[in-house]
């Protein structure tokens, strides 16, 4: 190649590339109900979701029917001194598209999450102090023969974190209010096609944050 004599016209290889098309559509169905008892509360939820995606890669087209129920269970007593504790566990479900390197349609990505906690409102203000204590469960759709591609990065399967979380939601005049947050997360690869991530934190999981907003 010469800068200062180009010649013009040369033949140029392009890149073979396919376009790739991935549908999802989603249909659910929710049902929620809140009870009141005295100084009890209870929030129960229950959700079926039914995902149809199609996935068209060059020659290949993969179809699947994915559906799941997941629910919300929720409980708190109110103290008449401004304490209140509560437990709360829900799971997850999401759809997921693509295809693995088998060629085979994705599964779904499902949650578990656990949580007990105490909140406080000192009386006759508007502030809300909580403490609560977590644990995250997810596991992941991308499996399989994932191990024969040394090139690419394996995502963990189960990923488990647990957690303390602190919060303040407190009033700094008439017109302004703070939250201030701050979490405390553990974060372990429990399963992986990787043997080496097992017992690891996951990549992108801080062992500490904080937050501040004020409106």
């Amino acid at each position: 190649i010469d800068a200062f004599s180009p010649v013009h016209g040369a033949p140029v290889a392009l890149p073979l590339t396919h376009p790739k098309t991935q549908r999802l559509h989603i249909n659910g169905y929710y049902l929620q109900d809140q009870i009141r008892a005295g100084r009890w509360s209870a929030d129960l939820a229950l959700r079926h979701d039914r995902g149809m995606s199609r996935y068209d890669d060059y020659n290949t087209t993969q179809r699947s029917t994915r559906s799941h129920t997941t629910y919300n269970l929720g409980l708190l007593y109110r103290a008449a001194n401004g304490w209140s504790p509560y437990v709360n566990q829900s799971t997850s479900f999401v759809p997921v598209l693509g295809a693995n390197f088998n060629a085979a349609p994705l599964r779904t990505d499902t949650g578990r999450q656990l949580e007990i906690g105490l909140k406080y409102q000192p009386p006759g203000t508007d502030a809300l102090y909580t403490v609560s204590a977590f644990e995250l469960t997810r596991r992941s759709s991308f499996g399989g023969s994932q191990r024969h591609y040394a090139d690419l990065e394996i995502a963990p399967s189960v990923v488990r974190a647990r957690g303390v979380e602190l919060e303040a939601r407190f009033p700094l005049g008439a017109r302004l209010r703070a939250l201030a947050s701050y979490t405390w997360l553990d974060a372990r690869v429990l399963e992986s096609e990787d043997d080496t991530q097992v017992g690891k934190r996951p990549r992108q999981s801080a062992r500490h944050s904080a937050s501040l907003w004020l409106d």
